[in-house]
């Protein structure tokens, strides 16, 4: 009768992972090729998140801005109307003198009047100078924090680039697949021989 055999085994194999960029290697990969896959890939995430970023840091620089610039117009709006109010003032302060020598009280009650609204448009001038102030400090600290995102950024993504772990990986039944099968038939006679039974092969191997 013919005899067969089949036999097969798996063991598992070291793989190459770093966790944090996604990338994974077999035995069939040199360290040195996958420390090259993990700085490019390191290189791209870290570009994506920068770019996120700078996004980011556009949209509140644009808006903060716009905010000083309708500011610094305001401003020069104020100091416009504060410079007329002084002139006027000033007209009206040698009017009062002349006024008061005539004895009219409703000259000196238009003075004061005009002294007043000078003081409103220089406290007004003063409050919105103040408000301005505080904007273009905010302005300092947004790129301050820009920076320190950057900074944050690139000290992550270097320390991720450098490390990585091997992991045994042993696979599935599942996963084993048959490149190549075969099976081996040797034909033999089976005789006896001095009442012993003995098996003699029924071909002959090459030479």
């Amino acid at each position: 009768p013919p005899r067969s055999t089949l036999s097969s085994s798996s063991a598992a194999s070291d793989v190459y992972k770093r966790q944090g960029l996604k990338v994974y290697a077999g035995p069939e990969t040199s360290l040195e090729a996958f420390e090259e896959q993990c700085r490019q890939a390191a290189q791209e995430a870290r570009q994506q998140e920068l770019d996120r970023a700078e996004k980011a840091h556009e949209r509140k620089l644009d808006d903060l801005e716009r905010r000083i610039q309708r500011q610094q117009m305001s401003i020069e709006a104020k100091e416009s109307e504060l410079s007329q109010r002084r002139v006027e003032e000033v007209g009206r302060g040698a009017e009062l003198l002349f006024s008061l020598l005539g004895g009219r009280k409703r000259t000196l009650s238009t003075a004061l009047t005009r002294r007043r609204m000078t003081s409103q448009a220089k406290a007004e001038l003063q409050k919105r100078q103040a408000e301005l102030d505080m904007l273009e400090k905010q302005l300092e600290e947004i790129e301050a924090e820009h920076k320190a995102a950057l900074e944050r950024i690139h000290a992550q993504w270097d320390e991720i680039a450098t490390q990585h772990t091997t992991t045994p990986l042993a696979p599935y039944k599942k996963d084993i697949f048959v490149d190549q099968f075969g099976v081996a038939w040797l034909p033999y006679y089976l005789v006896a021989v001095n009442g012993q039974a003995r098996e003699l092969p029924a071909f002959r191997l090459p030479e």
